[in-house]
């Protein structure tokens, strides 16, 4: 609705160009969409640490951070992606044209269903596509815009993000990275998130994991509820029509 009254709900648009001129492009963003994020950032993650401990910690602490930020916001307001809306031209593209097992239901129990805003796709490639671009090989800096611009186009055409959760997942990025600057700027030597606050990040973050456990299941009740009565009320709605049409018209 947001998006719609500012006039830039581009994102159906996009997704019957993809589906219309190339399905096998479509497949292509599915792949990207799922192999883009994890495998990356987790390769990355494992040669940093090898090669640069120091900056290691840098981009892990960020992440912990954003993650945070992300966890509260999912908590005070979870929202569903744009595939859960196929009657306004959404379509999940995963969920058509494969690979199936990753849309199945089997899949779901791995995800919160309602955490798109915002989205930490887009808020974690957008650090490390700041990590790529700060490296000192020539050849790694263009995947510093390549990486989360490819990332954007996957969540969106996938039908898994608005334009706005990757705007949230940037500003998230934007926060986290300011915020931690502050921290090692007032005390450099301790690098606080670094050694004495990590336990007390993860623990927060093992906590907050463990609170959306019972969080995701009442939501996905509630949201399923609300979803059943608004198509009741438009069923009736359209019986109520359809009786005034038919005395109007005998």
């Amino acid at each position: 609705a947001f998006e719609f009254g500012r006039g830039f709900l581009w994102e159906p648009s996009w997704l019957a160009w993809v589906i219309e001129h190339s399905k096998g492009l479509a497949i292509f963003i599915n792949w990207v969409y799922i192999l883009n994020f994890w495998a990356i950032i987790v390769v990355t993650a494992i040669i940093i640490y090898i090669l640069d401990r120091h900056k290691y910690f840098y981009y892990r602490n960020m992440i912990l951070l954003s993650l945070i930020i992300a966890l509260m916001v999912f908590m005070l307001f979870p929202l569903a992606p744009p595939r859960a809306m196929p009657e306004h031209g959404f379509i999940d593209t995963i969920q058509q044209f494969g690979p199936s097992w990753y849309g199945s239901r089997e899949m779901s129990v791995y995800y919160n269903a309602y955490a798109a805003m915002p989205s930490l796709h887009f808020s974690w490639t957008v650090l490390f596509g700041i990590l790529f671009f700060r490296m000192k090989h020539p050849w790694l800096k263009p995947l510093g815009v390549i990486y989360p611009g490819m990332t954007f186009l996957a969540i969106v055409i996938t039908g898994n993000h608005y334009i706005l959760d990757a705007i949230g997942g940037a500003a998230v990025a934007t926060i986290s990275a300011l915020v931690y600057y502050a921290i090692v700027r007032l005390d450099p030597q301790r690098t606080l998130l670094i050694s004495t606050a990590k336990v007390h990040l993860v623990r927060a973050g093992a906590y907050l994991s463990g609170a959306f456990a019972s969080w995701k299941s009442h939501t996905q009740a509630s949201f399923e509820a609300k979803r059943s009565r608004l198509r009741s009320e438009h069923y009736a709605f359209w019986r109520r029509s359809k009786r005034l049409h038919l005395k109007y018209h005998l």
